[in-house]
């Protein structure tokens, strides 16, 4: 052993593994490892003379040797599935540097068994049948001691990080395996090291009326730049970002944030409206879409209603019998004035009265709505004339 990889000088060298381990039923998945260096490469002569880097259940299961039909530097596992054969081969090998081998089997599907070479997938094939079964023979890496075969077959190099596992390794897996070893010795540093392990949560979301885009909502280093647009639906437009940010960043779009602490952030849009506060969105809806001020001013359906004040009073401008009306009678018992106007659900009233019609006094207010109608009684006035009207409340 030198610098904790074995050596073996190709002369009848083996590491034998204990009888019965179980590391191979012959049927489950399978995966093999190693980093080797070749001082030397023999030639192949399939069960002559190529060395075995490792064997499994003796040469009655699969081992893994040098050689291949084509040309001696090649690595390929070969497998006893009711006859021996050759499904994959890395070739191309050097001697004096260091590899990391691995060969995976899957018992079934196409391109079962799979060779890789540093942790990249290079070579496959298929190889159906289940692997031959456990034998009493030994398992062992570095060459084969078994007697009565007249042969050697050891393996002139090092071998170290010897690995078997009853599960398929993905390319993944073996790559990231690979890539932690340096010259079989050392890790490998791939970047700096950092100790950061705080995240900062953002996220930005929109209000009613349009859209944000930009950064993902996600956690991201100390540091991290993000930046995020809003944009406005029809009939609105954006007026400010509200959550973490200060004065100058609430009216940026788009917005440019780098995160020094968890940030939330909600475009806010707000409604065109006219001069005499109606919606556009709301005009839009009854078939206007341009001339907002001028469809606001105009009593189209002729009830003596502007757009406008329908719009305050909750009632259809397009629609004649949809408006504010209201009546004055009596009392049953003739002691009292009773009032009675159409109303809209969600608007509250107000009721009023005057002498002379340019000071108005209120008798009630905040009244809810009882749709279709409501009525309210007012006391019969002392002297006349009295004039009543009623108000929708903001």
């Amino acid at each position: 052993m030198v610098s904790g990889a074995d050596q073996f000088d190709g002369s009848g060298d083996a590491v034998r593994l204990p009888k019965g381990m179980g590391l191979f039923s012959g049927t489950q998945n399978l995966s093999v490892e190693f980093w080797f260096k070749a001082n030397a490469f023999a030639p192949d002569t399939f069960y002559g003379t190529s060395p075995i880097l490792f064997q499994a259940r003796g040469e009655n299961a699969w081992m893994v040797t040098f050689g291949d039909s084509a040309s001696a530097n090649a690595l390929s596992p070969r497998v006893n599935q009711g006859g021996w054969a050759t499904p994959a081969s890395a070739t191309g090998l050097q001697t004096g540097r260091w590899y990391y081998f691995s060969t995976t089997y899957s018992p079934a599907g196409a391109n079962n068994w799979k060779v890789y070479l540093d942790g990249a997938l290079v070579s496959q094939g298929t190889r159906t049948g289940a692997v031959a079964a456990e034998t009493t023979l030994n398992n062992q890496y570095g060459g084969s001691d078994e007697t009565g075969i007249g042969i050697n077959r050891s393996f002139n190099g090092a071998i170290d990080e010897v690995r078997i596992s009853t599960v398929t390794r993905s390319e993944n897996w073996l790559w990231a395996s690979g890539q932690t070893v340096q010259a079989n010795e050392a890790f490998s540093a791939y970047g700096p090291v950092q100790a950061i392990t705080t995240r900062y949560a953002f996220s930005a979301v929109a209000g009613g009326g349009g859209s944000v885009s930009g950064t993902a909502a996600g956690d991201y280093l100390p540091g991290t730049s993000v930046s995020v647009s809003a944009s406005a639906a029809p009939y609105y437009h954006w007026s400010y970002w509200s959550g973490d940010v200060n004065a100058t960043q609430a009216g940026q779009n788009p917005l440019s944030l780098t995160l020094d602490r968890n940030r939330s952030v909600t475009a806010v849009f707000e409604a065109n409206l006219t001069a005499q506060g109606v919606p556009e969105w709301w005009l839009a809806g009854y078939g206007w879409t341009s001339a907002f001020e001028a469809a606001a001013a105009a009593d189209t359906d002729g009830d003596g209603f502007s757009a406008a004040q329908e719009y305050l009073a909750g009632t259809d401008p397009t629609n004649a019998t949809s408006s504010l009306r209201a009546q004055l009678g009596l009392t049953p018992l003739n002691n009292a004035l009773l009032l009675t106007w159409t109303s809209v659900a969600g608007k509250t009233y107000r009721i009023e009265q005057t002498a002379n019609l340019t000071q108005w006094t209120t008798l009630s207010a905040g009244i809810p709505a009882t749709p279709p109608l409501n009525t309210r009684e007012a006391p019969l006035p002392a002297a006349a004339p009295v004039f009543f009207r009623i108000a929708v409340e903001p």
